[in-house]
């Protein structure tokens, strides 16, 4: 399937949303907060080709920086005006130009087989892939979950006898040990831990017994930066997930977990039907303790070694 089909019957999004170097900061990362955009690519006039993506993640050292210099924040307008003052932060870059520069623009053509961008989102750290047209024009940002829901829905299926697909098990699928947290460290200091580990999820543990308990994930920083305030980092990161996410409508704690005798069709599923990205496979029912993380880049790997 990979090979004889190509890029561009990946749907496209009706309107990409892209920046140009006239732009200023502010107004970037303000676009994709209220848009719920995690990154949007910066177009370099002078060059006349994209430098890269700014990414709403860049902004958590700055969240530390702030909350460090007890900055008054209360709302996204009052933390923008903070975050972007030059004298003190200049570290993160004056322009959108300077800063996408951090977060590699790599195209490939809507004609290039689909097996290509399955083979780079599952083998670099890139996020998301961007689609250009014979002409060169950006058609289509594809992100890993993209990737996931096209093939669930066209050649992953559950059958009712699975008992011949591979299990977890027999897999050297994901990876451990797991990155933790405890449900009651504070927001402040899992946020810390994510920026220093270069993380955008951490599986969040009972203090009592171990048992896996929820995530945190990069949808959650936006949900923040929505509405910042910093009273709200000193309080347990499942207790302002649980706020943040009821507000939202989503789900409150996202514990989504297999077992290691699970078949991979299973893990596909979920990550599928949740819109997730990473799945912790746990002991069993009783302990319930997650010994291994699967990541859609995992299961893109695994794509790109089978064929499907």
């Amino acid at each position: 399937m990979m090979d004889n089909e190509t890029v561009d019957v990946l749907p496209a999004p009706q309107k990409l949303i892209t920046f140009t170097d006239e732009e200023d900061l502010y107004s970037c990362f303000k676009q994709l907060i209220e848009n719920h955009i995690l990154s949007a690519p910066v177009w370099d006039s002078k060059k006349k080709e994209y430098s890269g993506f700014l990414d709403v993640r860049d902004l958590v050292p700055i969240i530390l920086k702030l909350y460090d210099q007890k900055q008054e924040v209360s709302d996204l307008n009052s933390f923008l005006d903070a975050a972007l003052m030059k004298d003190k932060f200049s570290e993160l870059g004056s322009t959108p130009l300077e800063l996408s520069k951090k977060n590699a623009f790599k195209p490939i053509k809507k004609s290039d087989p689909l097996r290509t961008i399955v083979h780079l989102l599952s083998s670099t750290q890139l996020r998301r892939v961007p689609v250009l047209d014979d002409e060169g024009n950006l058609i289509n940002i594809v992100a890993q979950s993209s990737l996931i829901k096209y093939f669930g829905e066209r050649c992953i299926k559950i059958p009712e006898d699975n008992s011949k697909e591979p299990r977890i098990a027999d897999l050297p699928l994901g990876s451990a040990p797991v990155a933790t947290v405890s449900k009651n460290e504070t927001v402040v200091t899992t946020f810390r831990k994510l920026a220093e580990e270069g993380r955008s999820g951490l599986a969040m543990l009972d203090d009592h017994d171990g048992r896996l308990v929820g995530t945190t994930t990069a949808k959650d920083l936006g949900l923040f930066l929505r509405n910042p305030n910093f009273a709200l980092l000193e309080i347990p990161i499942f207790q302002h997930l649980q706020k943040i996410r009821a507000e939202q409508f989503m789900v409150v704690t996202p514990c989504i977990s297999v077992f290691p005798s699970d078949a991979v069709s299973r893990v596909v599923g979920l990550l599928m039907a949740t819109k997730v990205h990473r799945i912790f496979v746990v002991d069993n029912e009783v302990n319930f303790k997650p010994i291994r993380v699967i990541s859609i880049q995992d299961i893109l790997k695994y794509f790109d070694q089978v064929k499907i």
